[in-house]
């Protein structure tokens, strides 16, 4: 893992989907995960502005192998337009976050935001939800 404060976040990252090792094609739905402990302290201030909904913290997420996975934050972005991988990654680096991926269902999407769909994961409150 690359060690986040060598990271040069004014740097475009490179178009490329980790699973299919294709670029993204542009899109009205995509998601972004943020970590408390890289991100600015103004972070929601940033994404005030955009169609966003915000998870609760997920801290209480663990691996298979029962270990604690590191509280984040998940983010569902919904455009009336679409958008590319170069506009939203721009957002993502402004949040310090990883690369950003498309969401090929919104209603998935949001349903994850407390794992609503995955009985073996912790269920966190709709209520924590936040839309902007």
């Amino acid at each position: 893992m690359t060690n986040k404060a060598n990271i040069d976040w004014t740097v475009p990252r490179e178009n490329l989907n980790p699973k299919t090792k294709r670029p993204f094609k542009r899109g009205r739905n995509w998601g972004i995960i943020v970590y408390p402990e890289s991100a600015p302290k103004d972070w929601l201030d940033i994404i005030r502005m955009e169609p966003v909904a915000v998870s609760p913290l997920h801290d209480k997420d663990v691996n298979p192998d029962g270990e604690r996975k590191k509280a984040h934050y998940h983010l569902v972005l919904n455009y009336k337009g679409y958008k590319s991988f170069e506009q939203i990654d721009e957002l993502a680096r402004l949040l310090r976050a990883p690369i950003p991926q498309r969401v090929s269902s919104l209603t998935g999407a949001v349903r994850y935001l407390t794992h609503m769909d995955n009985p073996e994961k912790y269920r966190y409150d709709d209520s924590k939800i936040q839309a902007y």
